[in-house]
């Protein structure tokens, strides 16, 4: 039987992918010496997927997640507050 698959782990803070991608750029590291030499506990599929998603983020943020928009724009909720007093 295959073993059962958990959730993905937390997101890399910005700090720890500011320093993946910093070593990558300064010293041409890629991610299976990142990975040996400073973060160990990183898989070294996230330290790839992390250099490879790096030209799409801005001041190393994350990208805005994907979803259903609102259906409720902002003025319709404080009407709707509104008249119930909140």
């Amino acid at each position: 039987m295959p073993p059962i698959r958990g959730k993905r782990g937390p997101e890399l803070d910005c700090l720890t992918r500011a320093k993946i991608c910093e070593l990558h750029a300064t010293n041409g590291w890629g991610a299976t010496t990142i990975k040996k030499m400073r973060f160990p506990d990183i898989p070294r599929s996230t330290i790839q997927y992390t250099l490879t998603q790096e030209a799409k983020r801005q001041k190393q943020e994350s990208l805005p997640r994907l979803g259903a928009p609102r259906k409720l724009t902002e003025e319709d909720q404080r009407s709707i507050l509104s008249q119930f007093g909140v």
